[in-house]
């Protein structure tokens, strides 16, 4: 009797094959055992290594015996998400792949004497030193006792290039950070970005008098007419003097009152609070967040809000 070969797809490679059984799903016992094996592929480097493991069709153990490793070793690396190789393995599997130490050391986000060496480090901070850091992050009034005097020491002096670019470098890495807070809806207008460049030449050049400082800030928005809308020199200069505040209006508004008051004190008895029974940060960009999208065009800005 001769035997009739069905074909088949494999439900792991994709690759065709052809079997006496009908309802075979793998083209080898190797594919599927890698395949039922419940794989972490959460770097490039362990999305490689799997690529060229179901290309060559071969299992992990065949794979440790080619570069020389222990298979329950590749097994937990490839199952476990925070498991890296050591500087040894990484350099058989580099090889295996044909790729070089560095861009292995890369895709797999560092290697485990790396990991190692961060963790003893965050073992040696002191537990005050933890406190501090956590003080920091949470309480203002604290956090604004340690800064002020670092700022007034360095008020007047102008930072190095290496400083600028690791203070830009800083903030990009912040920018990246889903739990980044939004920028001020006050940096967004072309005054308050003329506001920020004042500034900052006052600091830069304590020297200068007032009349130099606003000649060189003005030189600076001209060259960019788009960014500050200003395509004159009058209209610079009116970027640079404070807005005047309009006088509020004694009219009485009692539904958007009413609904401003009710978004606050909603939002203001759920939000968390400091030790000194303070609002946490980000409390009044959340509020304005929500007061906008109730009253559309019309909601006041950051701090208007915070007046109101």
């Amino acid at each position: 009797m001769v035997a009739v070969l069905t074909p088949h797809t494999c439900a792991r490679s994709d690759q065709p094959f052809e079997s006496r059984k009908r309802d075979q799903a793998y083209c080898s016992l190797a594919c599927k055992n890698n395949a039922l094996t419940k794989l972490v592929l959460n770097n490039l480097l362990k999305m490689k290594f799997d690529d060229r493991v179901q290309k060559r069709q071969i299992s992990i153990s065949a794979v440790a015996r080619e570069i020389g490793a222990n298979a329950m070793t590749i097994h937990s690396w490839l199952t476990r998400s925070n498991h890296l190789f050591k500087a040894a393995n990484l350099q058989r599997v580099a090889g295996w792949l044909n790729i070089d130490m560095e861009t292995a050391t890369r895709g797999q986000k560092g290697s485990a004497e790396e990991k190692l060496r961060d963790i003893a480090h965050a073992a040696s901070i002191a537990p005050a030193r933890l406190e501090h850091l956590e003080r920091l992050k949470t309480d203002p009034d604290y956090r604004r006792q340690i800064v002020a005097p670092i700022i007034a020491a360095t008020r007047g002096q102008t930072r190095s290039p290496e400083s600028r670019q690791r203070h830009s470098e800083a903030l990009k890495r912040y920018r990246q950070r889903p739990d980044a807070h939004r920028l001020g809806l006050h940096m967004k207008t072309p005054r308050g970005r003329a506001q920020a460049l004042l500034l900052n030449r006052c600091r830069w050049h304590p020297d200068w008098d007032r009349e130099q400082i606003e000649t060189e800030a003005v030189r600076r928005i001209l060259l960019y007419p788009h960014r500050y809308n200003a395509r004159t020199e009058a209209e610079a200069r009116a970027l640079l003097t404070p807005k005047v505040q309009r006088k509020r209006s004694t009219r009485v508004h009692t539904s958007k009152t009413a609904e401003r008051c009710r978004i606050l004190h909603q939002l203001g008895s759920t939000w968390p609070r400091t030790a000194s029974g303070r609002l946490a940060d980000g409390f009044w960009n959340e509020a304005v967040r929500q007061v906008e999208a109730r009253e559309g065009d019309s909601a006041p800005y950051h701090e208007e809000l915070k007046v109101w």
